[in-house]
C-alpha cells in the first residue's frame, strides 16, 4: 500500500481509499490504528449498518447534501490518532472516524463500503462518492 501511495502522491494523483484504504492512508501520514471493542457488538458485520455525523463542506457532505447519514460498517480496525495532513470530517456515533479529506492533496477515504450500499442496500446515492472520484481523476 505505501508504494502505491507513495507513487501516486509523488505524481499527484487522486486517492480514494476504501475500508483498509482509510487505515493505509492514515498510517502512510503518520497515523495509528486500533481494534474496536468487541467485533460481534460493534462495526464487524456484513449488514450491520449506523448512523454517520458529516462535517459541512467536506466531500461526503457534498455527496449527501446532509449531516446524517445511515451507512454499512464491516471492519474490526479504526484510526487512533488521526495523521497529521488529514481531517476527519464523518464519525459514527461511538466516536470511530468514518471518513477523512486532505485539503493539500487529492486523497479521500472512507471506512465503510460505499460500493456496497447499492449492491446490498439498493442505495445508489453513494455511486456518487465514485463518480465524483473519476471526475476528478479526469481533471
Amino acid at each position: 500500500d505505501s508504494k502505491l501511495l507513495e507513487y501516486f502522491i509523488s505524481h499527484d494523483k487522486p486517492v480514494f481509499g476504501i475500508c483498509r484504504g482509510i487505515q493505509s492512508i492514515n498510517v502512510f501520514f503518520g497515523g495509528t490504528l486500533t481494534e474496536i471493542g468487541d467485533p460481534e457488538e460493534h462495526h464487524n458485520h456484513e449488514k450491520h449498518r449506523h448512523m454517520i455525523k458529516m462535517k459541512e463542506g467536506s466531500f461526503v457532505h457534498d455527496v449527501f447534501g446532509c449531516t446524517e447519514k445511515l451507512i454499512n460498517s464491516y471492519h474490526g480496525r479504526c484510526i487512533d490518532k488521526l495523521a497529521p495532513g488529514l481531517e476527519a470530517v464523518a464519525w459514527s456515533e461511538d466516536g470511530v472516524i468514518e471518513a477523512v479529506q486532505s485539503k493539500d492533496k487529492k486523497i479521500f477515504a472512507t471506512q465503510w463500503h460505499p460500493e456496497l450500499s447499492f449492491e446490498v442496500y439498493d442505495d445508489p446515492i453513494e455511486n456518487k462518492i465514485i463518480e465524483n472520484f473519476i471526475n476528478l481523476c479526469r481533471g
